[in-house]
């Protein structure tokens, strides 16, 4: 009976050491997995930096001069005088599900001649012949500075949803259609601010 209380106290002894020498063995398998060190003479490996979104894209700055127009629409009577517009922008409306009047301005007419789209700036676009409609086309004739003579006159198409963004009288918000003029001159505004900043160096 002793012989055998004496194993059972041996074995019970035996569990407990066991037990308590687990956790300490857990802990420094712990530790020696964080402290592991490269070998001597080699770097240890880089750390993976997270990969960067792509950058954006920066958007074209608008050209900063104030332009003016004189506008010839389809509904001018004789004996009417054209329509005179400041602070004049062109503004290409987007489709939205929501509606609103959403789209973007700009300075530039962008012609469709052929297979080619040519930019045309405000800066060097002096007069705009506006001709038929066809479907979401607008057929179109432009004067331009150009060197050559050959090159002063293009012709081509525009979306036919352009519209002008301007001021009347310089202080009401006008739009007008682009496809309801006949004719459009262009040219910068003497009297804008702006204008003479930008001559003047900004100053």
């Amino acid at each position: 009976m002793r012989n055998r209380f004496s194993w059972c106290g041996l074995v019970t002894l035996l569990l407990l050491l066991g037990c308590a020498s687990e956790p300490g063995a857990a802990q420094d398998r712990g530790k020696g997995a964080k402290e592991e060190k490269a070998p001597k003479g080699e770097k240890a490996p880089a750390k993976k930096k997270k990969a960067k979104g792509k950058p954006k894209s920066k958007k074209k700055k608008m050209d900063p001069r104030v332009y003016r127009a004189t506008v010839h629409d389809r509904f001018l009577k004789k004996g009417q005088k054209p329509f005179k517009a400041s602070k004049i922008r062109l503004f290409e409306p987007e489709v939205s599900l929501f509606g609103g009047s959403a789209g973007k301005e700009s300075k530039t007419l962008l012609l469709l001649r052929g297979a080619a789209t040519i930019e045309v700036p405000f800066a060097r676009l002096k007069k705009i012949h506006v001709g038929a409609v066809k479907e979401d086309r607008l057929a179109i004739k432009v004067e331009i500075e150009a060197k050559d003579p050959e090159d002063r006159i293009l012709e081509g198409t525009v979306k036919a949803s352009l519209e002008l963004r301007c001021l009347f009288a310089k202080d009401f918000k006008t739009t007008i259609k682009l496809r309801e003029v006949k004719t459009l001159t262009l040219e910068l505004d003497p009297e804008a601010p702006e204008n003479k900043k930008l001559k003047g160096g900004g100053k």
